[in-house]
């Protein structure tokens, strides 16, 4: 699993890793930002996601 944050790559490099990930086939998600809260999000989304859908969060 790939995460590229947007943030610090320039389009050429997320086209790189888009094929990359897909020749690999290996899952490739791309971050709005570089930060470990976007990170950690990510992870949760795609955890609950893998885990028969998504569900909301209480706040």
């Amino acid at each position: 699993m790939v995460f590229c944050p947007v943030d610090i790559n320039n389009h050429g490099a997320c086209c790189h890793i888009k094929k990359a990930c897909k020749q690999k086939g290996i899952p490739c998600f791309f971050l709005r930002s570089s930060g470990v809260t976007t990170l950690k999000k990510s992870l949760e989304d795609h955890l609950q996601f893998t885990a028969g859908g998504l569900v909301s969060q209480e706040s």
